[in-house]
């Protein structure tokens, strides 16, 4: 209900904030804005509300769902459900992460994108007016997501350097 106005929001801060936190990571406008917007994006799929609170009573806390606590079986994955929802909604996260350059600047921004998946499950768990349910398996697909972004991000920092080094090459 509420993705496509989240994912709005989404690119129009990123484009306005990207800047700033180019110069704070000392990257490039495009990785910030890509870091910003994944984030957003993460948001706008995940933490608005999933339909209106309609009889929703919100003195009832209801319990985290603590069923798995490992990766999603293939199956699970290939399914096309929630759980592949959840690690792709995350790659670009990851993938935006392994862009940035090395430094602790970076690192502090890696620790917040790695500590999202827990926050979205909190605020799952104490904003029940979302409609959403907090669960340790979303949070485990979220993670995986990030890793193959990174893995996917790392590939593609190797083949960047590789053709910036060709091209320097060439250029003798």
């Amino acid at each position: 209900m509420w993705f496509w106005p989240g994912v709005i929001v989404a690119l129009a801060i990123s484009w306005l904030l990207a800047p700033a936190v180019a110069r704070v990571l000392r990257t490039e406008r495009l990785t910030a804005w890509f870091l910003l917007f994944s984030i957003g994006l993460v948001l706008a799929a995940v933490a608005t509300p999933i339909r209106p609170p309609v009889g929703l009573d919100l003195a009832i806390q209801r319990p985290c769902d603590l069923g798995r606590r490992w990766f999603a079986t293939f199956p699970e994955i290939t399914a096309l459900t929630d759980v592949t929802m959840n690690i792709g909604i995350y790659l670009p996260a990851g993938v935006a992460i392994a862009m940035l350059p090395i430094s602790r600047r970076s690192a502090v921004a890696v620790a917040g994108v790695i500590a999202l998946p827990a926050f979205v499950e909190a605020l799952h768990y104490g904003v029940p007016v979302l409609g959403r349910g907090c669960q340790s398996a979303d949070a485990i697909d979220s993670l995986t997501g990030l890793a193959i972004g990174l893995l996917a991000g790392g590939a593609v920092r190797l083949v960047r350097r590789a053709w910036a080094g060709l091209r320097a090459w060439t250029r003798r």
